[in-house]
């Protein structure tokens, strides 16, 4: 889905529904003019830092705690393989479009 204050910002949803799991798109001409990239990256800060990523790696391990709790990840599947198709469809046309140097 775009966002309506970002030009350019596409969200991929979890099929989940989870807030903590949404992949991100910004797909900016102008950045991939310049460096040939369009950056992705996912919206969670849920463990920012390492001893965060370390102390859910041990819950994991010891407790069993379920793997989509606690990391940067979505699931797939018909209800928004449309969002991912339409965002790679965008980044197809301006790689088309656009000439890098």
């Amino acid at each position: 889905m775009k966002s309506d204050i970002v030009e350019g910002r596409r969200y991929i949803e979890c099929t989940c529904g989870s807030y903590d799991h949404l992949l991100v798109f910004e797909i900016d001409p102008d950045f991939y003019e310049e460096y040939g990239e369009v950056s992705v990256y996912f919206t969670s800060g849920y463990h920012e830092t390492f001893f965060g990523r370390l102390k859910a790696a041990i819950k994991y391990v010891f407790k069993k705690e379920t793997y989509l709790n606690m990391s940067d990840s979505i699931t797939i599947n018909e209800k928004n393989i449309g969002q991912f198709k339409k965002a790679i469809k965008e980044i197809e046309e301006l790689s088309k479009t656009k000439k890098l140097i």
